[in-house]
């Protein structure tokens, strides 16, 4: 049997198998001035499976594979469709391809799809260039593009769809990975570490933190983790709030939450306390059905930055104006030394130093003056999660860190409450 050679990647399933156009919230990367690292070739086997899972309509459930020299197939009987290889040539017959027997590409072509962590940038590319999804802590989210050769940002809404505005960057000096949004006010501007940017920015009411990633966990075995979070919450007449708490995804596709007074490790917490939610995840996004009685679903991303995991929500009540987020780190076996800049959602902008008993940041204020702030940590005691520190001062918070980002939430029924500092290291 001869194969139909098509040229090209331009009609039908040929675009849909190859991905050549669209892609999920974050994931496109247009790096032009960074090379990045060759996928390995999937073999044949490797190549359906993947099939299977990215497009369940056109290729459902896990059918065997059938030797046919010079073809390896599968045939999926509740859509009428094949699916195969031979050689390096990638096949598909059925109605997907009107009945005509079909080449869609070479193996080498599906690599990146197949294994897309085969094609990131090296682990000391240093250029932040490429498409991102933003979360910033009064809840909204946006698309940030960032374009460093052309020396050009923008950012367009994603929770409101009509929100737009763009401009230039320029690396910051004083700032190691850093950048400044030009034309803006000093207090804004980003850091770049490993796929994450930390930065704060002016969405129409204020400058604002935000953290941004580029590549997102597509599976539960990817998010698997327990997680330190710290949030901010704003509600409708405006009073802001702070959260702190533990919670874990665990493989059975579970989100256990701590919900308790006292910030408990997840796996201490009270099983009264213990708030369930079942996860499914779609396009990178996990959406979590509450199994606990007057609780409500909600969606969130689990950001990969190096070889870690950084949990984002961001939610906004458009018809009240309640604004939550929620930022959460792999719990740590410990609190290390290190310094972080970024800004606050006061609108101050600084670095943080820290130790494992100290804490104190300097910077500058909305209106320019300079700000600072000192005291100390201290470890949360046997209960509590040992990668978070309580922080007092004239006020009290909680500090968390990851390796690529250091977090300080005020504490709850306090006049710090509401007040988050995040910094990329």
């Amino acid at each position: 049997m001869r194969l139909a050679i098509l040229p090209g990647w331009c009609l039908g399933v040929c675009l849909l198998l190859a991905g050549c156009g669209g892609g999920n919230e974050g994931t496109p990367d247009t790096r032009p001035a960074l090379p990045a690292q060759a996928a390995v070739v999937p073999d044949a086997a490797a190549l359906m499976d993947w099939a299977q899972a990215a497009y369940p309509s056109l290729f459902p459930g896990a059918q065997p594979t059938v030797s046919a020299a010079p073809f390896l197939y599968r045939y999926y009987p509740q859509t009428g469709n094949y699916l195969g290889v031979a050689g390096t040539t990638v096949f598909v017959l059925g109605p997907v391809s009107n009945g005509a027997l079909m080449t869609v590409g070479s193996l080498a072509d599906f690599a990146c799809r197949v294994d897309p962590a085969g094609c990131q940038p090296p682990p000391d590319a240093t250029d932040p260039s490429g498409t991102y999804t933003a979360y910033a802590t009064n809840g909204l989210r946006f698309t940030l593009v960032l374009d460093v050769p052309r020396g050009s940002f923008s950012f367009t809404g994603l929770t409101i769809p009509s929100y737009a505005s763009a401009g230039a960057i320029a690396p910051d000096p004083a700032t190691a990975r850093g950048y400044r949004f030009q034309g803006a006010a000093a207090n804004t501007g980003f850091r770049y570490a490993d796929g994450l940017i930390v930065g704060s920015y002016d969405f129409g009411d204020g400058a604002k933190p935000f953290v941004a990633g580029r590549h997102f966990a597509a599976s539960i075995a990817e998010a698997v983790g327990t997680y330190d979070n710290l949030g901010v919450t704003r509600s409708a007449a405006g009073t802001p709030d702070s959260a702190i708490y533990t919670s874990r995804i665990d493989t059975d596709g579970m989100l256990r939450i701590c919900n308790h007074n006292t910030i408990y490790r997840i796996e201490l917490c009270p099983e009264s306390a213990v708030l369930r939610y079942s996860l499914s995840v779609a396009d990178g996004t996990f959406h979590a059905t509450a199994l606990t009685a007057g609780r409500g679903d909600f969606n969130f991303r689990v950001a990969k930055a190096g070889s870690e995991n950084i949990y984002l929500m961001g939610a906004v009540t458009l018809s009240t104006g309640e604004q939550y987020f929620r930022i959460g780190v792999l719990e740590r076996t410990q609190f290390t030394s290190g310094t972080a800049q970024g800004g606050t959602t006061w609108g101050e902008w600084g670095t943080a130093s820290f130790t494992g008993s100290s804490y104190s940041s300097t910077g500058i204020a909305a209106d320019g003056h300079g700000i600072g702030l000192n005291g100390s940590l201290a470890s949360m005691g046997t209960l509590g999660p040992t990668g978070m520190r309580a922080f007092h001062s004239g006020g009290s918070g909680f500090a968390v860190q990851g390796a690529q980002l250091a977090v300080l939430v005020g504490a709850r029924n306090s006049v710090s409450a509401g007040y988050m500092q995040i910094g990329a290291r």
